[in-house]
This record gives structure tokens, C-alpha cells and sequence, in this order.
């Protein structure tokens, strides 16, 4: 970008001699000037333009809101922001707004504009990768609760929506069971600890209520009961007891880890962005 021509839309600048105008006389830059947000509008919907220069002041919609609308409607097309220096401070709060610098064209020497212009270029490209990671990052956040909200709103069971994987997860289940049963181990041995581990992930991925897992141990527990002997069902009965604690724990432990990764995930992206 630094050899090849960059194209600027200069929005509601003034002109003159040592003006904003004069700044952007240079052979790199092929620059269209408009008044207005509404011209500039219309120049973005027909021409490609690698960042805007904004008057803060700009007739149509000054300060801010029009620092915003162009920041949401041009997300794509970095923007610097010019200002009295008497406004600076807006025009710092600009920044925060998703401007990617300002100029103080009252205060700071002309030939700064290109070098803001051209470093918010270099940022804007920087930080592309860095929104569209995080956009899809939200994507997955909201395909995951639209699975929540759709569990709640149908209020159907994991063996109702999901029977295949159910009887999976029954099968699963059934195998820990009648290994604690077997092992007498209170359903606490360490080599159980993976077993519950992964059953308790797939629960998580399935947005599993506490009547799932429920479903699952009676599930299990029934067929376990029913094809063993009356000496196992006491062994099974009693170790289903902390198994089914244990599964929950898991999955409790999921959730709390899900909900915090998703609270530092969205501070870190607006950090990031901002």
C-alpha cells in the first residue's frame, strides 16, 4: 500500500491554503471530495476507497453521530477523523467509536495527515483478520444459543430430540455403572475419571439439562438391573447413587468454564477491536 495508489474520500474538509486540501495534494493519493454524509454515501456505494478523512464538523450529522454512522455503515474502509483542536476531545472519544485516528488540522502540521492516513490503513488491515475471527467466534456463540433457546421454547428431552444419540450415551453409561458395580469402587476410581469426563462433554455439547442426565442413569440403571442378578442391582443401585453425582459435577464444571471462556472471549474481542 505504500507504493501503489491509495484512494481518499475526503468528507466535509475545507479548503485553502495550508488547509486539509493541501495536505492530501500528492501523487500517491487519487482523492474525491464531497460536503456531505450523504454524498459520501453515494460515493462508497459506487466506487472502492481505501480510508475516508471526516471532518468532525461535517454539515449534515456532526460529532459523533456521524463518526458512527460511518464507522457501521463502512466497517470495511478505515476512517480518520479531522477536528479543531478545540474538539480533541471528541475527537479522541471518536476513536473509541471505531474511528482509526484523528488529525488536528488547526494544530498539527499538514504533512501529518498522509502518515495518519496511511497507519490507519496498515491498522485497519492488521486488524480485518482480527473481526472477521471474532465475528465468527459470535456465529458459533449464536448457533449455540439458538440450541439453548430452542431446548427451552420445545421444553423436549434429550432422548425426544436426540433418541440415536441417546441410546448411545445410555450405553456409555451403562459400561461405567457396571464397572463401579463391579469394582465396588463408589464410583470414585480414577480409572473411571475419563469415562465420566467424555460422557459429561457430550452432554455439554448436546446443551443437556439435569433431567437428561436423569433420563441417561435411569436409562442405564434399568437395563443394567434387569439383566444382572439381585446381588449386582444392590451393587449397581448404590454406586449409581455418586455416579450420577459425579456426571453432574462434570457437566456443572463445563457450563462454569463455557460461561467464563465466553465473558473473557467477548472483554478480550472488544479490547481488541476497540
Amino acid at each position: 500500500m505504500r507504493n501503489s495508489e491509495v484512494r481518499v474520500l475526503a468528507v466535509g474538509l475545507p479548503d485553502g491554503n495550508g488547509g486539509p486540501g493541501t495536505a492530501l495534494s500528492d501523487p500517491q493519493l487519487t482523492v474525491t471530495a464531497v460536503e456531505t454524509l450523504r454524498d459520501a454515501a453515494v460515493h462508497l456505494g459506487r466506487h472502492d476507497v481505501c480510508v475516508v478523512v471526516q471532518a468532525l464538523d461535517v454539515p449534515d450529522e456532526p460529532g459523533l453521530r456521524g463518526v458512527c454512522r460511518t464507522v457501521t455503515e463502512y466497517p470495511d474502509v478505515p476512517l480518520v477523523v479531522a477536528a479543531r483542536s478545540t474538539a480533541e476531545r471528541i475527537a479522541r472519544e471518536a476513536i473509541r467509536e471505531g474511528a482509526h485516528d484523528y488529525w488536528l488540522h488547526d494544530a498539527e502540521p499538514v504533512t501529518q495527515l498522509k502518515e495518519r492516513l496511511m497507519k490507519a490503513i496498515d491498522r485497519h488491515a492488521f486488524q480485518r483478520p482480527l473481526l472477521q475471527l471474532y465475528k465468527r467466534g459470535q456465529a458459533a456463540v449464536v448457533g449455540e444459543d439458538e440450541l439453548v433457546l430452542r431446548r427451552v421454547s420445545e421444553l423436549s428431552t434429550l432422548q425426544e430430540m436426540f433418541p440415536d444419540t441417546f441410546a448411545r450415551l445410555v450405553a456409555q453409561y451403562r459400561l461405567m455403572l457396571d464397572a463401579a458395580a463391579r469394582d465396588r469402587l463408589w464410583a470414585a476410581g480414577p480409572a473411571s475419571s475419563d469415562a465420566v469426563a467424555a460422557v459429561a462433554q457430550e452432554l455439554r455439547q448436546l446443551v443437556a439439562r439435569p433431567r437428561d442426565v436423569v433420563d441417561v442413569h435411569t436409562a442405564a440403571l434399568r437395563s443394567s438391573i434387569r439383566e444382572g442378578s439381585r446381588q449386582d442391582a444392590r451393587g449397581v443401585l448404590e454406586e449409581g447413587r455418586v455416579l450420577v453425582l459425579r456426571v453432574m459435577g462434570h457437566l456443572l464444571d463445563r457450563y462454569r468454564r463455557d460461561l467464563l471462556a465466553r465473558a473473557v472471549r467477548g472483554d478480550a474481542g472488544h479490547k481488541e477491536l476497540g
